[in-house]
């Protein structure tokens, strides 16, 4: 996933804990640390509180949600690592 390497290294960057970040969104520490961890998507909803407080520009954030959406669904078909590899390229820039 790409979205989650992002908020982490913003979050980091900025030295917030996963705790006060997951306070701020109203979501769970537990779930947090999921999405962080590429397990979970987090929710289209969030994404105007991730860029406000982690001062991401909005637009970026919903194409790397988008293309994790993507990457989540495709994980386990047949040849899907090329699509990934591709995807991943395409916006390894922003990470």
């Amino acid at each position: 996933m790409i979205l989650n390497q992002l908020i982490v290294k913003k979050r980091k960057e900025i030295d917030m804990s996963q705790t006060i970040l997951a306070l701020e969104l109203g979501i769970s520490n537990d779930y947090l640390c999921k999405v962080e961890k590429g397990e979970k998507i987090l929710s289209k909803v969030r994404l105007n509180d991730i860029s406000r407080i982690l001062k991401i520009d909005i637009n970026l954030l919903e194409e790397l949600w988008l293309i994790d959406k993507i990457l989540f669904l495709i994980k386990e078909e047949d040849r899907s690592d090329k699509i990934k590899e591709l995807l991943i390229n395409e916006y390894r820039k922003y990470i």
